[in-house]
Parts: structure tokens; C-alpha cells; sequence
């Protein structure tokens, strides 16, 4: 199980973060797109396509509805 949430009266870690890749939960896709997209009828927030990614990985940044952020992640064959 994985749970992510917010506790009340207490500032997120995230608050704290300079940007959003410093700490950030990397869940395996095999269609990023098509599972952002998903996400974000559900209440995600799209952040962006990650910049830094090597020939044939599609790495999608999100943003959950308590200010987690999410990067799905499809590496280059092999990995």
C-alpha cells in the first residue's frame, strides 16, 4: 500500500521544497500520457514533461490534490 495525504495544521514538506523534482514519488507507466491524463480528470494537476530524460523515456510530472508531486515514468527499453 501506498498512501499519500496531508495532515492538518501541519505545513507540508513541500512547502519547503525549492522545485518539485527535489522529492518526488516515481510510479512506473507504461503510458505516461494516457495515465496523466487520467490522473488529472481525477484532480492531479499536470506539471510538466520532465527535462531531463534519456532517448526513448517519457517522464510526466504531476501534482496530486494534497501537493504530492508524482512523476510517471516509462524508461528506455531495457531498463
Amino acid at each position: 500500500m501506498l498512501e499519500l495525504g496531508k495532515i492538518p495544521n501541519v505545513s507540508p514538506l513541500a512547502d519547503r521544497i525549492n522545485h518539485h523534482l527535489q522529492l518526488h514519488i516515481a510510479l512506473r507507466s507504461v503510458d505516461p500520457d494516457k495515465d496523466a491524463e487520467y490522473l488529472v480528470s481525477k484532480g492531479a494537476t499536470f506539471i510538466e514533461k520532465c527535462p531531463i530524460r534519456r532517448p526513448g523515456e517519457n517522464l510526466i510530472v504531476l501534482s496530486d490534490p494534497w501537493g504530492n508531486t508524482i512523476q510517471l515514468v516509462k524508461r528506455s527499453v531495457g531498463e
